[in-house]
């Protein structure tokens, strides 16, 4: 219910970090490398469901990108079009992988060939959908049924990234992870100042 109120106040972007995981934030300059740049080059995207949960993994070619999480408030818009583009779903996520693309430059050839639009309806994952490949920056929107608690991590030999999506709602996220905006900020100090109000008149009175 927290987490509802907050992305209803505009509490976004929620970032979810799995331990170990490294992650970019839309801050951080673009990087730079001398030479050709170790672009990780996506090949696959598969979705699946399992018992308790709804996985999404995404396959690269070369090396492991950098990715965020967070969810995001509809609608997802094209990064090079600024264009909305809409994406099924009662809660959007976005899944932002860099440096990475779906395209190979020195082959001339895509490295992805599948959808760009997965119409998953899972329980939790209803659709999956790119809303970005441009300079090096690799976006998907998953539309998910109802805010959960994401699971993400990696894996190699290949390199995937792996999102798990459960089917009930989970606990929030560690509170370093979540992006607190000065609204929601504001609601939780309110709470909990009154709920010490309140504390301390029960017992100045007994």
């Amino acid at each position: 219910m927290l987490l509802l109120a907050m992305l209803a106040l505009g509490a976004v972007p929620v970032l979810v970090q799995a331990a170990g995981e490294r992650t970019i934030t839309a801050e951080d300059p673009s990087p730079h490398f001398a030479g050709p740049p170790p672009f990780a080059l996506l090949t696959d995207v598969r979705v699946a469901q399992h018992e308790g949960f709804d996985r999404i993994v995404f396959e690269f070619r070369g090396t492991l990108p950098e990715h965020q999480v967070r969810f995001i408030q509809p609608p997802a818009t094209g990064c090079a079009s600024g264009l909305p583009i809409e994406v099924s779903g009662a809660v959007l996520l976005e899944l932002r992988f860099q440096p990475a693309a779906g395209f190979d430059t020195e082959q001339g050839v895509p490295s992805y060939t599948g959808p760009t639009e997965i119409v998953a309806n899972l329980p939790t994952l209803v659709e999956a959908q790119r809303t970005c490949d441009f300079e090096a920056v690799l976006t998907w929107v998953l539309g998910l049924d109802q805010v959960v608690t994401p699971r993400v991590f990696e894996l190699t030999d290949p390199f995937r990234v792996v999102v798990d999506l459960p089917h009930q709602p989970g606990a929030l996220p560690r509170t370093g992870d979540i992006g607190f905006p000065r609204e929601a900020a504001l609601l939780v100090g309110a709470i909990i100042g009154l709920s010490g109000l309140f504390i301390h008149r029960r017992y100045a009175y007994r």
